[in-house]
């Protein structure tokens, strides 16, 4: 790494990465206020029943994507990082309302294009975690929702075994003066960095203030599943797929290391479940046509992004969009389930997804390579990424 201004060891590179992030967080204050007049000029017009109808009209299956289901006390923890986290009952109020307004549906058999009476809806998580287990599925059980989660084999049964939660940890800890709303654009910026400058940068801004007491791994909530809660899970109408051995980003790999990270996953989860695996999704929704290639080379079937749209029969089988759920865009300004944000930030904005892309198809603007996703470690960054290249 040299020593550049653009290096993390530049003195100004926290001073321009607090800059951003203070930035960012006004615009979202502002964004949220708009956002929730809109939701509901929507909502009164009928636009959001009509984008409703054309996905099913269209045979869409719309995959949900979720993280963390916590109880009231885990959720208010410090460290919790607002975009993957729902309150278990906002996810109770959400189930019910998909069990008597849709068709939630398993993904392995699952088959876009196919007339239905109701639009058809699949859960999925991502990455593990133990409260999919204690949390989610009792309430998936009640409402019958069947459910599949992406794991890592690698990092089963490890606590806070994700950089992002383990920032966040030692910043609650430290009380530093970065604030919480500022952390998760913090989190956006350092996935752009090599693992080595990320933990680098990492080290840098949570600086010596942890307390050496500090235990935050110790709290139940923060690891993943382990074998035998996978196992029962198993049983109960859930279905398992791989998120790679360790959850690297997959494009900032060699193909050797992506193809050691696909095959050892596969391998892990096909012994311990005693059936194929045959479904993939991206860590953090990144992939190249090489990357894809793999996963196909690996004998996977379906492959999810993070990309927003929906299923249809158009679709790159292994480049499957998904619309991300978490807490705040599933309640209303009064921090209660609202079936209008709902289907305002999954119908609504996967179906304009949809259409922005088919018009840009229709006038000539599309080129050979995959959806937005596929190319994301591509896009241009923003001037405090380069903070974190050699």
């Amino acid at each position: 790494m040299t020593n550049s201004k653009h290096s993390v060891n530049s003195p100004g590179f926290l001073k321009r990465l607090e800059i951003v992030v203070r930035k960012s967080a006004t615009l979202n204050k502002v964004h949220f206020m708009v956002q929730k007049f809109w939701v509901g000029f929507l909502y009164a017009t009928g636009a959001l029943w009509w984008a409703k109808r054309q996905l099913r009209l269209n045979g869409s299956i719309v995959v949900l994507m979720f993280h963390r289901v916590l109880k009231d006390q885990e959720f208010k923890l410090p460290y919790n990082l607002p975009g993957v986290v729902v309150r278990e009952n906002t996810f109770r109020e959400l189930a019910e309302h998909v069990h008597e307004n849709y068709e939630a549906i398993q993904l392995e058999g699952a088959t876009p294009g196919q007339d239905s009476n109701k639009l058809r809806i699949a859960f999925t998580f991502d990455d593990g975690w133990t409260d999919n287990y204690s949390v989610a599925l009792p309430v998936a059980k009640e409402f019958n929702i069947p459910f599949t989660i992406f794991v890592c084999p690698g990092l089963v049964g490890s606590a806070q075994p994700f950089w992002p939660e383990r920032m966040t940890s030692h910043f609650a800890a430290s009380g530093g003066t970065i604030q919480k709303a500022d952390i998760a654009e913090m989190i956006e910026q350092l996935k752009h960095c090599s693992a080595e400058d990320r933990e680098l940068a990492i080290s840098k801004l949570v600086g010596e203030n942890s307390p050496s007491d500090s235990n935050d791994s110790s709290n139940s909530s923060s690891r993943t599943l382990s074998w035998v809660e996978i196992l029962e899970m198993s049983r109960n109408n859930v279905s398992f797929g791989s998120h790679t051995q360790t959850h690297q980003i997959l494009t900032t790999l060699q193909p050797k290391q992506v193809q050691k990270e696909i095959s050892l996953s596969k391998a892990a989860l096909e012994k311990a479940l005693h059936s194929s695996c045959q479904i993939f999704a991206y860590p953090n929704g990144n992939w190249n046509p090489q990357v894809k290639d793999i996963v196909a080379q690996e004998g996977f079937k379906l492959a999810f992004t993070t990309e927003r749209g929906a299923w249809t029969p158009e679709c790159d089988p292994l480049a499957i969009p998904r619309a991300n759920v978490y807490e705040d865009n599933l309640v209303g300004s009064n921090g209660k389930f609202s079936p209008a944000m709902f289907e305002y930030t999954t119908f609504w904005k996967v179906w304009r997804s949809m259409r922005s892309r088919r018009l840009s198809a229709n006038e000539g603007h599309s080129s050979n390579r995959g959806p937005a996703s596929e190319t994301s470690s591509n896009k241009k960054r923003p001037s405090v990424v380069n903070a974190c290249q050699d």
